[in-house]
């Protein structure tokens, strides 16, 4: 008897969890979320964050190839990033074909001695992509290959002895391939993990006398390449 009225309280017990904590339809009968098929179709926003890790190089190749040689010097940058990202989705079968942007602020940069007794660093302050995504789909989880460009702002500042001589910025493009790994947890929210390598190929940077009085700049181009992890999640619109 002591079993029997235990197990009813347990059962109780877990059925009012199960009314107070599946949706109901208009009709009250009881909607089991489970009988639908999740799929990955619709819009989602989110948010990210991560760890980037690469190289720069510049040269000033405007006064012949002695000059660049003198000039040229290639070193690492890393640090972080965080923003936002958002797209669409669209399910067929298992395979899953969207889109997608994301815009983040960065806070990446390396530094280097270059000719003999200067110091210089380049930072990026901001990226953003837009690329294609293809996955494979199986139940929640999803694997994902992605492709498409990139734009980060770069700054070079060329300094003696702590004091900035030079300086400039540019936004480069380039291209971005990736994959990661997705998979909702409800409905609606999603988590992920996502690597990214992004190419900037050469870009013309006028770097100017600091302060900028207009008189003097030195075209310095400039490349970057680097990888970067990042663990994010979002919300399915529909």
């Amino acid at each position: 008897m002591k079993c029997f009225r235990n197990g009813l309280v347990l059962s109780v017990a877990l059925l009012s969890l199960a009314l107070f904590s599946e949706p109901s339809n208009a009709d009250g009968s009881i909607k089991d979320d489970n009988s639908r098929p999740f799929t990955w179709s619709g819009f989602y926003i989110g948010g990210q964050a991560g760890l980037a890790n690469g190289t720069t190089s510049g040269s000033v190749e405007t006064f012949g190839p002695l000059i660049a040689n003198l000039t040229s010097n290639t070193y690492s940058m890393t640090g972080g990033n965080y923003g936002v990202f958002g797209g669409y989705n669209h399910q067929i079968g298992t395979t899953v074909y969207g889109i997608e942007g994301d815009f983040a602020k960065a806070n990446i940069s390396g530094s280097s001695t270059c000719i003999i007794l200067l110091s210089c660093k380049r930072d990026i302050d901001s990226m953003a992509s837009i690329v294609g995504r293809i996955g494979i789909a199986t139940g929640r989880s999803m694997l994902y290959a992605k492709a498409g460009m990139a734009w980060a702002d770069l700054s070079t500042t060329v300094g003696l002895a702590g004091i900035d001589l030079l300086s400039g910025s540019s936004t480069h493009k380039g291209g971005v391939i990736g994959f990661g790994i997705e998979h909702a947890i409800s409905d609606r929210m999603m988590v992920r993990f996502d690597f990214s390598h992004m190419e900037f190929g050469n870009q013309t940077q006028q770097l100017n006398l600091n302060p900028n009085i207009g008189v003097f700049s030195v075209p310095l181009d400039v490349d970057a390449k680097f990888d970067v992890l990042k663990i994010g999640a979002s919300y399915k619109l529909n």
